[in-house]
């Protein structure tokens, strides 16, 4: 998946390739917005984009970085998702702070 397929997104789409561009990253970031507009997507994407290990702009989708990142398994890069009740529990969230510890 690249950035190139995530639709009606334009102006976030091009932050965080300025980002990638200029090799300058904060230390989080915060995707929110109405259910379905792509906010998973475009962070995994970005997550691939700053890890691939052909370094462009984008994810190559081919490198074991990619790849590892797409089956949830890459060592860096964790995923809070929020439940039916557009909440994080705290459980969750002590887990990811001791996996990151």
């Amino acid at each position: 998946m690249s950035f190139a397929q995530i639709k009606g997104q334009d102006l976030a789409i091009t932050t965080l390739k300025k980002c990638l561009l200029d090799k300058r990253f904060a230390s989080g970031y915060l995707f929110s917005g109405p259910s379905g507009v792509g906010k998973s997507l475009a962070a995994k994407n970005f997550a691939k984009a700053i890890n691939c290990l052909e370094q462009n702009l984008d994810a190559c989708d081919k490198c074991i970085s990619c790849q590892k990142i797409d089956k949830n398994n890459h060592p860096d890069i964790h995923f809070l998702e929020n439940d039916e009740f557009n909440s994080i529990k705290i459980d969750e969230v002590r887990s990811l702070q001791k996996d990151l510890n």
